[in-house]
């Protein structure tokens, strides 16, 4: 899950996630930003333009069958 927080003209991100560690990708409309999740699953974006965005979670325990996962796009 995560919550969007407004912050200026923009947002953060805070989010959390279960099953381990991943690197989460956020891509935004003129960009493409990147953080590991920490050893309690949470994750933070800053700042972050209100617009579409999409996130995308890779596994990084690198087991058969680990694909990442696409979320639909997002409007903040």
């Amino acid at each position: 899950g995560f919550a969007v927080v407004p912050w200026g003209p923009g947002a953060v991100i805070d989010g959390w996630v279960t099953g381990g560690a991943v690197r989460i990708e956020l891509r935004e409309r003129s960009r493409t930003s990147s953080v590991e999740v920490d050893q309690d699953g949470r994750f933070s974006f800053e700042p972050v333009a209100r617009c579409m965005v999409q996130f995308v979670l890779y596994p990084l325990d690198h087991s058969p069958g680990g694909k990442p996962v696409i979320t639909p796009s997002i409007d903040l």
